[in-house]
């Protein structure tokens, strides 16, 4: 789970803020389990009203939805891969703003 240009940005500007001064190059560093990332950057994109939900919605696949763009991906064979896809989207939508 990666961000890029100005999401990446305000996203380092918004943890140091958020999280009193923490090390980003830690959380950027691959050290830091996905776990630990997701919960982060879905706090982050809900400070900016882009809203992630991911959930197994018909037993058999996971998907993602992203509120404010209302984009809706499905057919994700676990968690973690519709939550890495659901990263990119909203990364995306944010660098598009």
């Amino acid at each position: 789970m990666e961000l890029t240009g100005k999401c990446k940005e305000d996203f380092e500007e918004w943890m140091e803020y958020t999280h009193l001064n923490r090390n980003t190059n830690f959380f950027n560093s691959g050290l830091t389990p996905d776990s630990f990332r997701w919960g982060v950057l879905v706090d982050f994109f809900d400070s900016v009203d882009i809203y992630i939900v991911v959930g197994l919605f018909d037993h058999n696949n996971w998907q993602f939805e992203i509120l404010q763009d209302t984009t809706w991906k499905i057919d994700f064979e676990t968690r973690t891969e519709a939550r890495k896809e659901a990263i990119k989207k909203a990364n995306d939508i944010y660098n598009s703003k």
